[in-house]
Parts: C-alpha cells; structure tokens; sequence
C-alpha cells in the first residue's frame, strides 16, 4: 500500500488541529522540555536547534566552522537591525498618535 501524505510537513502531529497538522510552537516547547527534563538537562529549544543546525551544516554540508559563524553572525546582525526598525516605527507611532491628539 503506497504512503499517502496530506501535509506540506514532514514532521506532522495527527492530533494537531491546525492546518497541513504541523506542530505548534507550544507543543514542540512541550515536548522538548519534557525530553530535556528526563535526561537532567537544561536548554531552551532555540539553543538546541541552533546548535543542532550548525553542527548538521559542519557534518553534512561540510562548511567551515568559519561560515557557519559567519552565517550566524549575519542572522544576529539582521536581527538587530529588524529589531531596531521595529522599535523605531513604534517611536514614530506613537510620536505621531500623541501629535493628533
């Protein structure tokens, strides 16, 4: 019998009842924290999968530790940039609402 996939996902959660059933943010935090608490081990789910993803880079892709920093370097700059934009439209924002009152 051939396998049949409805989801845009690899990975999908067939109790999940969102669209394509991928799972949620708060679920995958769910289940990582569970994981890291059986196994005595305390590490938020960013630092995991990033890890996670520069090690496959280094063993799979077979970058150099020297572009995979620079790749997280680059993602560090940009956000600081989006985050920095974000917070001067919010300044404006609001300089503008107290402006008509």
């Amino acid at each position: 019998m051939p396998i049949r996939i409805d989801s845009p996902y690899f990975f999908v959660n067939p109790n999940d009842k969102l669209e394509g059933k991928h799972y949620a943010l708060a679920t995958m935090e769910e289940i990582w924290n569970t994981v890291c608490k059986k196994v005595d081990e305390n590490i938020d789910i960013y630092s995991g999968l990033k890890h996670s993803s520069c090690s496959q880079y280094i063993n799979e892709k077979h970058y150099s530790l020297d572009q995979v920093q620079m790749m997280t370097e680059l993602a560090k700059e940009l956000f600081k940039r989006l985050l920095s934009c974000d917070i001067n439209i919010m300044c404006r924002y609001k300089r503008l609402r107290l402006k008509m009152g």
